[in-house]
Order: C-alpha cells, then sequence, then structure tokens
C-alpha cells in the first residue's frame, strides 16, 4: 500500500496469537472481566457534538468513539471508545480491535473541509499495537456501503494521532471509519434479499436472539439431510466478516458459484449482533469474549450468550466442514493466513486426511506459509469454536484470517467465494457418494 507520508516501524505483534501467559492467571483475569467490568459494557450515550457548523455524532449504529472535541477552526479531536476488557488480557490476545466509526454532517451551505485528529491510547504505542489505528481511513455515504478509501495526502501520523482532511459539499453527510463495517441492519435487509429471490433454495433460520434481543440469522441452502457445511463470520464484531459470507452466500443461492444441492450449506453473516450496533470491538453486549467461550459452552457450562447460541445450532446436525472467516486491514499483517490445526486433534483418519487437503488448498489460497501448530495444550485456542469442533466432531475446521495491508470490502467479497468454492469442491472429492 502506497502512503505519501512516512510511518515509522511498528513492532509485529500478532493480535490473534498469545505470548507465553499462565493459564490460571489467564483464567483470573477473565473472572475478573467478567465480573468487576460488566457493569461497564451496559449501554451509555455516545458522545455527540455540534460546533462551527458540524455535527459528529457516534450515536449511530455502529458509532465508536470515547470523546469528541472541538479543538479549533473546522478542527476536531477523536478518542477510540475501549471494549471494558484490562490491558493485560487484551495484550495476551485476542486483542480488541480499537477502531473509529462517526457520523458527520456540514450543517452549512458552503463546501468545507474539517480536519480530525484521532488519538491513539497511549499504552497502544507503547506496546506496539497502534497499527490498529494507523491504517487508511474510509468514508461513505449514509445511503450506501460504498467505502471507499481516504486519499493518502488527506492522511498524515504523528506521535500520538492520526490526522485526517475530509472534504464536504454543502449540507453533506459522510460516515468515517477505521473499518469498512457492515451493519447489522443492512446484513439483515441482506440476507432477506436473497431469500427472495432464490426461488426456494434459501431459507432464513433464526439461530437465537442475542444478549439485547438482536436475531442471530443464518441463511441455509443446497438440501437437508446432506453433509453440513457452515460459513460464517467472526464473533469479533471488529472484523466485519459479513462481506465474505453474504458474499459467499450471494454467489451459492444465485448459482453462479460451485453447485450446492449435494450439500447442506449455511452462512453466518453476523454472529455477534449487539457487538456490531454498538460499535465495539472484541466483545458482546456484556462484555464477554464470546470468541474463547466455546468450551464452556460444548461441556454444558455457563457461556457467552452468542456463544452458546452458536454452538447449540451447530451442535444439532454437526458439520462436516466449518469456516470462521475474520477480515480486517492490517499494515502488519502481509498476507491473509490459514490457522494450523495439529492433525493429531482428528480422532478419524478419513476426516484427518480432508482437514489436511483443505488447510493445504486454503494455504495456497492466500500464499502465506502455516504458522505453528496449534495443539491440545495451547492456552487460548481450546475456547474457540473451530477448535471445539474439531476434537469433538472430526470437523474439517479452519480460520481463515483474510488481513493485510492490501486487503479491502472488495477483496473480501471475492476472496470468500474462492474460499467456499475451494471447501465445496475438496469436499465433493472426499466425502462419499450418496443417494440423492
Amino acid at each position: 500500500m502506497h502512503r505519501s507520508h512516512s510511518v515509522r516501524p511498528m513492532r509485529r505483534n500478532d493480535p490473534k496469537q498469545l505470548s507465553q501467559f499462565s493459564y490460571p492467571l489467564l483464567l483470573t483475569l477473565f473472572l475478573f472481566l467478567f465480573l468487576a467490568l460488566a457493569a461497564n459494557a451496559q449501554h451509555n450515550p455516545r458522545p455527540s457534538i455540534e460546533a462551527d457548523g458540524w455535527v459528529l455524532t457516534a450515536e449511530v449504529e455502529c458509532g465508536n468513539a470515547e470523546r469528541i472535541e472541538h479543538t479549533g477552526d473546522s478542527r476536531f479531536v477523536v478518542a477510540p471508545q475501549s471494549d471494558p476488557v484490562p490491558i493485560e488480557v487484551q495484550k495476551t490476545g485476542p486483542i480488541s480491535n480499537y477502531a473509529i466509526y462517526l457520523d458527520i454532517t456540514n450543517t452549512t451551505s458552503e463546501a468545507r473541509t474539517i480536519e480530525i485528529d484521532v488519538a491513539i491510547p497511549a499504552w497502544l504505542i507503547r506496546d506496539g499495537f497502534d497499527y490498529f489505528l494507523r491504517k487508511p481511513y474510509v468514508i461513505r455515504s449514509p445511503g450506501d456501503l460504498n467505502w471507499v478509501q481516504l486519499p493518502p495526502d488527506r492522511q498524515s501520523d504523528t506521535e500520538d494521532q492520526v490526522h485526517l482532511r475530509i472534504d464536504f459539499g454543502p449540507n453533506e453527510r459522510k460516515i468515517l471509519s477505521t473499518v469498512a463495517v457492515y451493519p447489522y441492519s443492512d446484513a439483515a435487509a441482506k440476507l432477506s434479499e436473497l431469500a427472495a429471490r432464490s426461488a426456494g433454495k434459501a431459507r432464513i433460520v433464526e439461530i437465537g436472539k442475542s444478549v439485547e434481543g438482536r436475531p442471530i440469522l443464518s441463511l441455509e441452502a443446497g438440501r437437508r439431510g446432506k453433509p453440513r457445511v457452515i460459513f460464517a463470520s467472526s464473533l469479533q464484531p471488529g472484523e466485519p466478516g459479513a462481506w465474505a459470507i453474504l458474499a459467499m452466500a450471494e454467489s451459492a443461492v444465485s448459482g453462479t458459484s460451485a453447485p450446492i444441492d449435494e450439500l447442506d450449506i449455511a452462512f453466518i453473516p453476523i454472529t455477534n449482533p449487539d457487538g456490531v450496533v454498538r460499535g465495539l470491538c472484541n466483545v458482546n453486549a456484556r462484555g464477554e469474549i464470546a470468541l474463547v467461550g466455546f468450551k464452556d459452552a460444548a461441556e454444558g457450562r455457563a457461556a457467552p450468550q452468542e456463544a452458546k447460541l452458536l454452538w447449540d445450532y451447530l451442535r444439532k446436525q454437526p458439520p462436516v466442514a466449518y469456516v470462521d472467516f475474520h477480515f480486517l486491514r492490517l499494515p502488519n499483517h502481509h498476507k491473509p493466513a490459514v490457522y494450523n490445526f495439529d492433525p493429531d486433534l482428528y480422532s478419524d483418519p478419513a476426516r484427518r486426511e480432508l482437514a489436511v487437503t483443505l488447510r493445504e488448498r486454503l494455504r495456497a489460497l492466500s500464499g502465506a506459509p502455516l504458522g505453528s501448530k496449534i495443539g491440545r495444550e495451547h492456552p487460548l485456542w481450546p475456547g474457540l469454536v473451530t477448535f471445539n469442533a474439531i476434537v469433538r466432531w472430526n470437523t474439517a475446521a479452519s480460520l481463515y484470517q483474510n488481513t493485510g495491508p492490501e486487503t479491502s470490502h472488495h477483496q473480501a467479497q471475492t476472496r470468500g467465494v474462492e474460499v467456499m468454492e475451494t471447501v465445496l469442491n475438496t469436499l465433493r472429492e472426499y466425502l462419499p457418494a450418496q443417494p440423492r
């Protein structure tokens, strides 16, 4: 990615990998999170300001800002909202994806330019995680989802801020964000549209309701009773995998992709609706990291509601294959990657062979080398849905991390369809023929 300004070197912390950290201490910190900080996750009004002929507000769907201040002529400073997660927990992974999401209106009849300074929390700079906020920002009109990157000459870095200059026409309104967010309301509408024009090929199923009562929706297609395949977005709301999942669903029901009638397929574009609506980065409405709640859900213990609902949905008909799709533009993640689950996690030799083949094909698609093996002893991964699907059902499960400096919501849609076709074609080779 070409930027007209220089960016200081950044430490290559991987936000999805744990450093060496004792498991008992990790559990203690998570308990502290759930009990001591849960009250902080209750919905409070997000900041808004009206000054100098401008209205800036984070009190919109997906809005994210902790404070907005007027600092000069058409100039404002904005700080990101933080998840209620202790810093020491974030540093061990998975770290919150710090973000900004603002609705901005020029209320005058003149064309003008607004200047915004995004304040970077000091600890992100100190510990090398400031890359979440030091990346190309995107803008769109409120009436569509056509995110456009802010031109490089309109964005520059300082030691502790990102400075943005955004042009507005008379009475114009724009959305500014660090991430090409896919709002929950638009995703739900897209599912309804796909089901309506699928000529009966697809149906919407409500998995359950989130903490705040929002339906978690799955678009089911293919043929019931056939081997099940599920494509779902990450429970991390700051990583909008809905772009990929909805592109897969559209390709599948329109017939432009590999035929789906040999399999029972489900697409879940948003697994944590409250997190998306409220502009959270890594948690649900209770401040819980639902991403790591699946060991508890699988063993019948108390678990984050979204994790429990998703696990119960999978358990009704355990999938042969499962893809957990993540998407985020990050300057220090050079290519999309596939996580390397230890093949010994599989107890069924045939499924092990299927899983290894699928992993290698997805790795070839990404172009990135495999990382170290993820085994039973890992302190974080046994809490994730992919790991539990492997060890309990021999599911050929994959976490596809679609990150990198050149990723975009357009690229995520293309890559999503490629991932789906790779999975479906591999399953056709490995699954025994079944009578129609």
